[in-house]
């Protein structure tokens, strides 16, 4: 049975256990004093070591002025349950509801440090040198500001033992930075410069689009450099696909000195409709007129009459008033061979700037030649009629 009170104890060491609480009056003998000391001493040296009577735990916890000591155990005896350090008087750490706060007296989270000194860090975890730190807070404007530190002045992220970014001492931005041949991604600190680095024979730079998880751009370690499609080519140096499967624009080595197609020009049925073809020497530009292209053929008449109403000029360009060219204005132009001039005369935006027409001179080309054939026919039928002419003449005259 519990003791109650010190007079309950006697002279017999092994009759004295089990203590409550202690009521120290003027009739209890030294020996039972002493008696109930050394009872407390190995309550507190069980409440130190956690050693428990699991039949009377309450024998087992030191209670201080609403602090329990149980076991390892350290909590709050009164009603909110919280705990608070507060040796200058200020509230300086507390445990509340779950939450430690450090500086204030309602943490908000699991962990919440706060200072009221402009520019001072809030968190701050380093060695006595300083070489490796963590240090969180904000500046003198307030601004939230994280440092991290290390021997060398950088800033190192790793997984697994491995480092994966870094931001050294000069501001440079490196990410899976292994080695020097390894780095994913390089930002010059004192520049505008990035550089992105790939490694592995068979590696690439890919692009994707977020929202549908898909590869956008490619520039393949074979420097070509691919939009809208994954297909590398061989002797390629740049492939743009209009939706991943049609072929709009295409850049092609030539250096063998054969006459390949340097860009090809591809409509939405993923047909040849142009090509500039290049080889060491030369340059040739084709748009599509093979004649399984085309329906209702028909000869061009009235060719010169057309021609004589073209209108070419002698003029100057605004912007280069010294020179001089030979063309057309493209609305008379217009008039005659629609086909070969783009916009509208005196056309302008939403906004009311000018949209300035253009022409393909090429288009009249046709016409042109069209016009010649009509002019050597008749050449040639005024030539037949000459040679008779002059063959009746001399006939006369003989």
């Amino acid at each position: 049975m519990a003791k109650d009170s010190i007079r309950d104890f006697s002279a017999t060491a092994g009759s004295n256990t089990d203590i409550q609480s202690v009521n120290i009056d003027e009739n209890c003998p030294a020996s039972g004093i002493n008696n109930a000391i050394r009872e407390l001493m190995v309550d507190l040296k069980n409440v130190s070591t956690g050693a428990v009577n699991l039949e009377t735990p309450a024998a087992d916890q030191l209670n201080v002025d609403n602090i329990r000591i149980d076991g390892n155990t350290i909590s709050s005896t009164d009603t909110n349950g919280d705990i608070t350090l507060d040796p200058n008087g200020t509230g300086d750490t507390i445990i509340a509801s779950g939450n430690v706060g450090i500086g204030t007296g309602s943490p908000a989270a699991t962990a919440h440090s706060h200072s009221s000194v402009a520019g001072g860090g809030h968190i701050r975890s380093s060695s006595s040198s300083l070489n490796n730190f963590i240090d969180i807070g904000t500046d003198t404007g307030g601004h939230g500001v994280i440092n991290i530190g290390t021997a060398g002045g950088n800033m190192n992220f790793q997984t697994a033992g491995t480092e994966r970014m870094r931001i050294d001492s000069s501001g440079h931005i490196q990410i899976q930075c292994n080695n020097s041949t390894g780095d994913l991604l390089w930002k010059e600190g004192t520049s505008d410069v990035w550089a992105i680095k790939t490694n592995g024979a068979n590696s690439h730079l890919a692009f994707y689009d977020d929202y549908n998880n898909a590869e956008r751009m490619r520039i393949a370690n074979s420097g070509e450099v691919i939009i809208g499609a994954t297909t590398q080519g061989a002797s390629s140096c740049l492939r743009l696909d209009g939706n991943g499967t049609v072929m709009l624009v295409r850049v092609q080595n030539a250096s063998d000195g054969t006459l390949r197609n340097g860009i090809l020009f591809r409509n939405a049925s993923d047909s040849t409709v142009g090509v500039i073809q290049v080889n060491n020497s030369s340059t040739n530009y084709a748009t599509s007129s093979d004649y399984r292209l085309k329906e209702n053929v028909a000869d061009m008449t009235g060719a010169i009459d057309r021609v004589k109403a073209l209108a070419p000029k002698r003029f100057n360009f605004i912007v280069d008033p010294d020179r001089t060219v030979d063309g057309f204005l493209a609305h008379e132009a217009q008039a005659v061979v629609p086909e070969a001039i783009t916009g509208t005369k005196d056309e302008v935006d939403d906004d009311g700037n000018p949209v300035m027409q253009g022409i393909d001179q090429s288009k009249l080309v046709p016409l042109l030649c069209a016009a010649l054939k009509e002019s050597i026919a008749k050449i040639e039928t005024l030539e037949t009629e000459m040679t008779a002419l002059k063959a009746r003449v001399t006939a006369l005259e003989a």
